[in-house]
């Protein structure tokens, strides 16, 4: 029998039984005395495999923790106490680890790092892309206690503090599954913990739920409906790689695929699909469950990780056999992985059976709550070559991004932005850059093209680049230009104006180009034109100065922009001189009432010297003062 003391987690966990059952407290806790404290030395569980301890740790503590907050202030024992029977003031450091892995869960955290610094503890998480504070620093006496705490519950030697060290660790939180794998690395004042956080999926991901570009998401589900083959998903640590590898496999369910998942390690279970944990320890390695796997009835194979030469020949075997693998490979773009597999595998091979390439980045997705607008200047637009029609329909913002002072102070005041807590993002959005393998590119794998080569193909075919995917998020408002340059630095370099093969037919910038030479031709040979027009009038002008005056009727209307005071006027038989009196003006007048009408004048009249016919004499130059020559522009 104990020595009757009840801890802290006992008591909580008597009250909830005492809700659960209807039973009295007093039977409860009786029963509560009866049993050993955890971690007790007496306890045959203390001795038993470090998988019981990892066994034993599978409860729910959301309604304890829930409840009780103002543990988080209790006091923790020395480290040294740690090795002796755990006594009831010992039941704080449990708490407070468990709280903190809660929290985490709470904010949605993909990671909780635990940093030990010359007099505090660090509490921090990353969330969506962002590193900020969990709890307040705590003390230093409580590096210890806390690592240690950790340690101990996922098996790892307590003992060992100059050796990183690596467990999983099991537990329920609202009813659903949740791994925490946790790894310790020692450094100067103590050892670092990163516990990173991975909950079970009731269903896998959608590609609409997290590609809002529509032509790439497009792109990439006429990419996963290949019969056979190999996909490739490339892009560093946590750039969003297993979602796409996720939500294909949830696009192959919708047809009745039969899939099968090999990981190491195994981080969340689905439905439907047989996981299989690589387990190098035992020697199940890739290539032995590939070659198990492909003995099976499996349309869809998923590989966690393409990384030495035997996986990837086991990997091209399976193609081989009609089946439809999907891929990761560690490489800086598509480009790259393409050349990396190449160095393993005849390259022939890879241009034969390789059905596609993706690369990925995840940026960070500005607060849609407290983003501010954003006005870029006229010299940054044009660095990042956007034409004015782009930018009046562009939204840009930028992020309320706040110091830690001034997030404690709205904290206390309330007014701290609820979405993400002032630190300006919220969430990720990926961008991609898809490379589906046509015959064009396959001659130029095949035949071992420079990844610069491919490149410069690949853009003529209309793929777009990663960094023009980014600059498009910007252009729709859903980061910012400082993400944007924070990802890539030397993206003015690398912009390039991609044309859509969705919207310009193939061959479209030749023709585009031809077009614009013959346009230049013709205009030349126009104006070419418009000189000799013009060397024609002047010596059509010289010509009338020679002849002598014409003593013939008008046969054409006068221009009305000549002036009658100025010429002199023909007639049939008399010539009027200038006139000067008002009197003779209107005898004028009446002297040309009374002649024929130009209409009434037939052109082939004897006494006309004008003919509209100017090929009746060839060797004849007919000179007609009223006809004026018209420019051709």
């Amino acid at each position: 029998m104990h020595s009757g003391l009840v801890s802290l987690p006992q008591m909580q966990q008597a009250l909830i039984e005492v809700r659960r059952s209807g039973r009295s407290l007093a039977v409860v806790l009786e029963e509560m005395i009866g049993r050993p404290l955890p971690h007790s030395e007496g306890s045959n569980e203390q001795r038993a495999e470090p998988q019981s301890r990892i066994d034993a740790t599978v409860v729910d503590v959301t309604e304890i923790f829930e409840e009780t907050p103002s543990f988080m202030a209790a006091k923790a024992p020395a480290a040294e106490d740690l090795n002796h029977p755990p006594e009831q003031d010992e039941a704080p450091i449990v708490t407070l680890v468990n709280k903190i892995l809660i929290l985490g869960m709470r904010e949605k955290a993909t990671e909780i790092y635990l940093e030990p610094e010359e007099t505090k503890l660090l509490v921090r998480i990353r969330q969506g892309g962002n590193v900020r504070s969990l709890l307040e620093p705590l003390p230093k006496k409580l590096i210890s206690p806390v690592v240690n705490r950790l340690k101990g519950m996922v098996g790892l030697d307590v003992n060992q503090t100059s050796i990183p060290q690596t467990g999983k660790l099991r537990k329920s939180y609202n009813s659903r599954p949740v791994y925490f794998f946790v790894n310790t690395l020692p450094s100067f004042y103590g050892e670092k913990v990163v516990v990173r956080i991975v909950e079970s999926l009731t269903e896998l991901p959608t590609l609409e739920s997290f590609v809002t570009d529509e032509l790439t998401r497009k792109v990439l589900q006429r990419l996963n409906q290949r019969k056979s083959g190999l996909i490739l998903v490339t892009g560093p640590a946590f750039s969003g790689r297993s979602t796409t590898l996720e939500a294909f496999l949830r696009e192959q369910q919708k047809q009745e695929k039969t899939i099968i998942t090999l990981e190491d390690p195994i981080r969340r279970t689905f439905p439907g699909i047989t996981q299989v944990e690589i387990n190098l320890e035992q020697g199940l390695t890739y290539p032995q469950a590939l070659q198990s796997v492909t003995q099976q009835a499996v349309d869809v194979i998923l590989v966690e990780k393409i990384e030495d030469l035997e996986t990837a020949q086991a990997v091209l075997t399976a193609v081989k056999q009609g089946h439809l693998v999907l891929a990761s490979l560690d490489a800086k773009d598509a480009f790259s992985a393409i050349a990396e597999l190449s160095q393993w595998i005849n390259p022939a091979e890879v241009a034969e059976h390789l059905s596609g390439v993706i690369n990925q980045r995840l940026l960070r997705r500005v607060c849609p709550t407290c983003r501010l607008v954003h006005q870029p200047e006229a010299e940054e637009l044009q660095q990042l070559q956007l034409t004015a029609r782009q930018h009046q329909s562009s939204s840009f913002y930028r992020a309320n991004s706040l110091t830690q002072e001034l997030i404690q102070q709205l904290q206390l005041k309330g007014r701290l932005c609820r979405q993400c807590n002032g630190v300006g993002y919220h969430g990720q959005v990926g961008i991609y850059e898809v490379l589906p393998i046509n015959p064009s590119l396959q001659s130029l794998i095949r035949q071992g093209t420079q990844v610069e080569h491919l490149r410069q193909a690949a853009i003529d075919n209309g793929m777009k680049t990663l960094v023009n995917a980014a600059l498009d998020r910007v252009l729709h408002g859903e980061t910012t230009l400082e993400e944007f340059f924070r990802h890539f630095p030397d993206a003015l370099t690398t912009l390039t104006i991609v044309q859509s093969p969705n919207t310009l037919p193939k061959g479209f910038q030749e023709r585009l180009n031809q077009l614009e030479r013959s346009l230049t031709n013709v205009t030349q040979a126009f104006t070419e034109l418009k000189q000799s027009l013009k060397g024609v009038a002047t010596a059509q002008k010289e010509a009338i100065a020679e002849e002598p005056p014409i003593t013939r009727p008008l046969a054409r209307p006068v221009a009305p922009e000549i002036d009658l005071s100025e010429v002199t006027l023909v007639g049939d038989t008399e010539l009027y001189e200038e006139l000067t009196d008002s009197s003779d003006w209107s005898s004028f007048k009446k002297a040309v009432k009374s002649q024929p009408q130009p209409e009434a004048i037939e052109a082939d009249h004897p006494d006309n010297p004008v003919s509209d016919d100017e090929d009746q004499d060839p060797h004849k130059t007919v000179i007609n003062p009223f006809k004026s020559i018209m420019d051709p522009w």
